[in-house]
């Protein structure tokens, strides 16, 4: 269902005048230009070739310019002639004062090259005589902008454009009049202001105009060069100035509303070349025999000049009987409830319509569709019956899909370029639902879901691919959603392009490629089947020859139930056409004719929506789709179920009170943290949330000092012990650390330890800062460029960097620590030579920049602090060579997924000169991680239009529910970086590109947190808890240095993750505080006879081989001396996946007639047949995280959650919680990870962070 094009070079063009190649011509002062201008209105002109008199006006009229003493002039080696070099040193050029009065229609033209930057505040050109009422053009590197203003700058009226004015001479003709500015670059029309409400007369009389000087005191002095200048006292004005927008139908059957104004709002006279078919006021006089053209011709007045434009108009022939009537007759596929069939034809007055269903439950046989009951649609079949005058004729569509009643509106929109990132981030798809069908809500955050691949073109002879410039960027307009037969959506919509040159998003769409659109489906909307790893585009499509624009808003697709076919139509001019496909591969060729109606909704409310089409999907799937793009919150907080505690005896009191503390806070009486058998900490008795899409997470809760103490477990009693519930989620307090990019944290022996690329200072020094809880990690004042990076002194240690015994100079970025096999590893990028790089290098067909390293700590003391405790080593491919000595090598990280180790990394092209760095896997062992084992392999590249301008950079991997998440982040560095993510099946082979699907759309992106903007480059670790989190790096404000957060990993009931949770949807504020209650009870049950505790057998300690099966009642038992035999009453908690290497721990519990309780644990090695080795489920060996006396913190490293078979029989309460692999600095979450049972006085208490249902 995929027709694809190569990107490739076409080498055709258009014959391109000398000016829009750099290279201007002279011009002769007394030609006449067209467009108004006239040797009669010329007031001046100036071509700089008289050595003697530089400034003499050679119109004859003697209005010569005057120019500042030394000012540099000559003629460019870029240049034809010469020409007036202003440098920005307080040098200008004048007109005679007063020349400018009163001129309210003037026309302005001259050459200039640009050498200002972006940030100057100056004017190329100027009128006026103070900084209150001025007219102005100013030419920044990457845009124009020209205004006029009688109230200073807030009151300025004009317009501007991207464009790059510094790498080349350009042609800039400005046209005026007091309603108009109008701005030209070499000839072509780039932006145009038909509303100004202030004119020149306005601005005062004795009118100054200079080339280079500003109104405003302040401002610099032009640098750039001026050449070539004229002066008309006329508004020019083009063709497409007076008939921009003005169109009428290429063909009706009926009467046409004629335009009456033109684009400058004269007004427009018509005349018909057929007034016996079409008056003069367009109205159908009589309707032919056959079509018919018409050529209705518009004249209008403007500025003087006479425009006129011909248009032509098909008048089609009228319809007589019904079997052609029927043939223009459609019915959409999927029936809304509520909805009505159509009763006539368009251009068919007298016909009518009535209907015959199959099913009058579901679709009425008067034509209205009642809808589904229920949550699933069903199919109905309709036979329409057309009559014209004596004819009949009959229409069957069969198996159309009649809607629930309860189905929800799905809309389709892009949004306008205004936004944030221009036409590149807002030509996409968007979506709304509506739950009423009326007023609907923005998904994604009003953010795109799918963007379009851009058009590298590949030059395969001279090995280079053109991945920048004007024509590069493709984006999407008028998205149509539809429901195709087999069930799948689909997505049709015109293409547009964008600049992908930094820096040059622009505000105008710019439609591209006619005749073609982009076509796309999907099984959910949010994941769209394209492939944007190679250099082919994915779902192109030709609809016809004719690279005519299609009408805005006119392209519709659907399932034509009747034909069996998809019916895909547009309009040109007015003119309606079609095409018909069953494969989206070879289609019809184009005909005259209806296409299939278009619903667009309203989307008020919605920051600069542009609708398109509604579509009725589902409740379960509009459900699906608002989990995954819309807020997952917090609904719902539970404490901790009630403790009983059975009272102890005077000698045993003490320790079953500690037992009892234990339990509840997590915590010895000497303040180190109660340990699992796995080694992680107990949570304590937690709290647990519950969250819109069902998934809970449970959090640990600051219980009541006082309260715990008052707890006498010598006597019966009640107790009510309240708590706070901790959380560590920093997006409010952003930044945690200043000027840390690209940030890793890592939980390693109980300390926390961070390290990030210095974004301040040259990014040449890596520093490190450790802390016993996650909160001290934060700046604990403000710091300072310390050695080539920043440092808060009292945190931050150096570590690597220019002065460290490893001699490299230079960039040092993004480190990443890692705990692999207990050892703890740091993976950063630094040049191998120190200088530009290594030499070998220096043949790369791209900037190589850089190269990956791997440090391993070896020091006897272990502290990761200091510098003389790692060695080096550089990142070698299978062969024992450098990984690459062509290319750019960053960013790694490591990860293991079911036993096997893996690096991934951002990697220069090494073949293509102008490629853009992509995204690289490869194998690698436990015990050299510093060297692949496979070849690397390419799994993406930057293609959408939320990556570009940019490379793709910065993967960091999270395991969770059976599937791999690898996040990575793409744009350049700035306020619209952003974090995209690749996933992957587990149980699949990792190495092959095929094997992951690259997400559509950004997950972590600006709009979710206030003044963060730019976010991207995280990566994830894990706390002694196993709670997951995430550590970023964001602009505040969109500006300045990078800087590092850290937020919670919440995963949604299907397993995936979300890193971009708020405080507020993490946790409802105002549930924070939560109870418990203990109740102390008598062991006695009845006249003082004791009741004993159920006795288990059989729970001991197993190994069991992958692959083989196991039952964990099998061969366990349980008695009681009251109640006998109570086998089947053993509940147990946790769960074994025996398909994968490991420790598992369960938990057995039984509880008698009498409440009394006994819990033992038990640990299930399921060993690999080939190593018979079990990997160690926490080597890192954590401590206590609150050493400072912060309330609970988190952090160790990544997170896994699978969804395997559990084999896990009988009574089971089994739950699949997180699994830390802390010795990969890695997120991988496993079934392993089962719930802790702590059963003093035979309680069980859940504590496990748990971010899924």
């Amino acid at each position: 269902m995929k027709s694809t094009f190569i990107k490739r070079a076409i080498a055709a063009m258009a014959a391109v005048p000398m000016l829009a190649v750099g290279m201007i011509l002279p011009f002769t002062a007394s030609a006449d230009e067209g467009g108004g201008l006239t040797d009669a209105n010329l007031v001046a002109a100036y071509d700089f070739e008289d050595e003697n008199d530089k400034g003499k006006d050679i119109s004859g009229h003697n209005h010569d310019l005057s120019i500042s003493d030394g000012v540099e002039y000559g003629k460019p080696g870029d240049y034809t002639s010469k020409v007036v070099q202003l440098r920005g040193d307080g040098k200008y050029m004048e007109f005679p004062t007063g020349l400018f009065d009163g001129m309210d229609n003037f026309t302005l033209e001259f050459a200039s090259k640009s050498r200002m930057a972006d940030s100057d505040n100056f004017f190329s050109f100027s009128i006026g005589n103070d900084n209150q009422k001025y007219f102005f053009s100013r030419l920044r590197p990457s845009s124009v902008y020209t205004s006029i203003t009688k109230g200073s700058n807030g009151a300025e009226q004009g317009v501007s454009f991207n464009a790059n004015t510094t790498s080349a001479w350009h042609t800039y003709r400005i046209s005026v009049s007091p309603t108009l500015i109008a701005v030209f670059m070499d000839g072509q029309l780039r932006g145009i202001n038909k509303n100004v409400t202030t004119k020149v007369s306005d601005l005062g009389t004795n009118l100054k105009a200079t080339f280079g000087k500003s109104t405003w005191s302040g401002d610099k002095t032009y640098n750039g060069g001026i050449d070539n200048v004229k002066l008309w006292s006329a508004t020019y004005v083009t063709d497409s100035m007076v008939w921009d927008g003005v169109t009428v139908p290429g063909s009706t059957e009926s009467d046409v509303a004629l335009p009456s104004e033109d684009a400058l709002g004269d007004v427009i006279g018509w005349k018909s070349s057929d007034t016996a078919v079409m008056g003069d006021d367009g109205k159908i006089v009589a309707n032919p025999t056959q079509d018919t053209e018409v050529t209705m011709t518009a004249t209008v007045t403007a500025y003087g000049q006479t425009f006129t434009k011909d248009f032509t108009i098909t008048v089609a022939a009228a319809i007589t009987d019904a079997a052609t009537a029927a043939e223009r007759l459609l019915v959409d596929y999927q029936l809304a409830a509520g909805a009505k069939l159509p009763t006539d034809i368009p251009g068919a007055s007298d016909a009518k319509v009535t209907w015959k269903s199959s099913d009058a439950e579901l679709v009425g046989n008067d034509g209205t569709v009642v809808g589904t009951d229920g949550d699933t649609a069903r199919s109905v079949d309709l036979t329409a019956t057309v009559t014209l005058g004596d004819t009949t004729k009959t229409k069957t569509f069969k198996d159309l899909r009649v809607m629930p009643k309860n189905a929800q509106n799905i809309a389709s929109y892009t949004r306008d370029g205004s936004v944030n990132g221009g036409t590149r981030v807002g030509n996409a798809l968007h979506l709304a639902i509506s739950r009423n069908g009326t007023s609907y809500e923005a998904l994604n955050q009003n953010y795109g879901v799918l963007f379009a691949e851009a058009n590298y073109i590949v030059d395969e002879a001279n090995k280079t691919i053109d991945t920048t410039g004007a024509e590069i960027g493709r984006g999407i307009a008028d998205p149509y959603l539809f429901r195709m037969a087999d069930g799948k959506y689909a997505m049709v919509a015109v293409l547009t392009k964008y600049d992908t040159t930094k820096n040059h998003d622009s505000a105008t769409e710019r439609r591209t490629d006619g005749g073609q659109v982009l076509f796309l489906t999907s099984d959910n909307l949010y994941q769209w089947d394209d492939a944007p790893n190679d250099y082919e585009v994915t779902g192109r499509v030709k609809l016809t020859d004719d690279t005519t624009q299609f009408d805005k808003g006119t392209l519709t697709a659907g399932w034509d139930a009747s034909a069996q076919n998809y019916r895909i139509g547009w309009k040109v001019n007015g003119a309606s056409k079609y095409v018909t496909t069953k494969d989206f591969k070879s289609f019809t060729k184009p005909q005259s004719g209806p296409a299939f109606n278009k619903v667009s909704p309203d989307l008020t409310g919605i920051d600069n929506a542009q609708a398109s089409n509604v579509m009725p999907i589902e409740q379960a799937d509009a459900s699906k789709l608002s989990e995954r793009l819309g807020r997952v919150v917090n609904t719902k907080v539970e404490g901790p179920k009630q403790i009983d505690v059975s009272k102890a005896g005077a000698d045993e009191a003490q320790k079953s009170k500690a037992e009892l503390l234990e339990e509840i806070t997590g915590m010895k009486a000497d303040g180190s943290a109660v340990k699992t058998k796995s080694g992680r900490y107990s949570k304590g008795a937690t709290a647990r949330a519950t969250y819109s899409d069902g998934s809970t997470f449970d959090f640990r809760v600051n219980w009541n000092a006082d309260e715990l103490d008052a707890i006498d477990t010598t006597k019966s009693g009640t107790y009510t012990i309240h708590g706070t519930i901790i959380q560590q989620n920093y997006s409010e307090q952003f930044p945690m650390m200043e000027n840390r990019a690209d940030p890793n944290i890592v939980f390693w022996k109980g300390k926390y330890y961070a390290m990030g690329t210095s974004d301040s200072g040259g990014m040449t020094t890596l520093y490190i800062r450790s802390s016993d809880t996650l909160a001290g990690l934060k700046d604990a004042k403000k710091g300072s460029n310390v050695d080539g990076g920043w440092k808060v002194d009292g945190q931050d240690t150096y570590l690597f960097g220019p002065k460290d015994k490893f001699g490299h100079q230079g960039y040092h970025w993004a480190p990443e620590l890692h705990v692999i096999d207990g050892r703890l590893y740091c993976f950063l990028a630094a040049y191998p030579t120190g200088g530009a790089g290594d030499a070998k290098l220096s043949g790369s067909p791209n900037w190589a920049g850089p190269s990956a390293y791997v440090y391993e700590l070896t020091g006897e003391d272990q502290d990761p602090t200091k510098t003389d405790n790692w060695t080096e080593h550089r990142v070698l491919n299978k062969n024992g060579k450098e990984l690459n000595l062509k290319a750019l090598t960053i960013d790694m990280t490591y990860f293991e997924v079911n036993g096997t180790s893996y690096v991934a990394w951002s990697q220069g092209d090494d073949t293509y000169a102008g490629a853009r760095a992509g995204l690289y896997i490869a194998k690698t062992t436990k015990d050299k991680p510093w060297q692949v084992t496979s070849d690397p392999v390419r799994l993406a590249q930057p293609v959408y239009g939320w990556e570009l301008s940019g490379v793709s950079e910065g993967p960091n991997v999270l395991v969770s529910s059976g599937k791999v998440y690898m996040v990575f982040s793409a744009q350049e560095v700035g306020a619209q970086y952003a974090t995209g993510m690749m996933i992957a099946d587990a149980k699949s082979d990792l190495t092959k590109a095929d094997s992951w699907t690259k997400s559509n759309y950004p997950w972590l992106k600006n709009g979710t947190f206030a003044n963060q903007q730019g976010l991207g480059h995280n990566s994830y670790f894990t706390d002694p808890y196993g709670d997951t989190y995430n550590v970023y790096h964001a602009l505040l404000n969109g500006t300045g240095s990078r800087h590092a957060g850290i937020l919670p990993v919440h995963f949604r009931a299907d397993g995936t993750p979300i890193i971009d949770m708020t405080t507020s949807e993490e946790l409802d504020q105002s549930k924070k505080d939560v109870t418990l209650t203990v109740t102390v009870k008598s062991k006695t049950v009845d006249s003082g006879v004791i009741n004993a505790a159920p006795t288990l057998s059989g729970v001991d300690d197993v190994t069991v081989m992958v692959g083989d099966s196991f039952d964990p009642l099998s061969g366990v038992t349980a008695t009681d001396e009251e109640d006998g035999d109570l086998t089947d009453s053993i509940k147990v908690i946790g769960s074994v996946d025996t398909t994968k290497a490991g420790e598992y721990e369960l938990t057995y519990i039984v509880t008698d007639s009498q409440g009394a309780k006994t819990s033992k644990n038990r640990v299930v090695t399921v060993k690999t047949k080939d190593s018979g080795e079990a990997p160690d489920p926490n080597p890192g060996q954590p401590s206590n995280p609150n050493g400072s006396g912060d309330k609970a913190d988190p952090s160790v490293n990544p997170t896994d959650k699978t969804d395997g078979d559990k084999t896990t029989t009988g009574s089971s309460q089994s739950e699949d919680k997180p699994q830390s692999l802390s010795r990969t600095g890695v997120a991988v979450v496993s079934l392993a990870g089962a719930a802790m049972l702590l059963a003093v006085a035979g309680i069980v208490l859940s504590i496990w962070r748990k971010r899924s249902v």
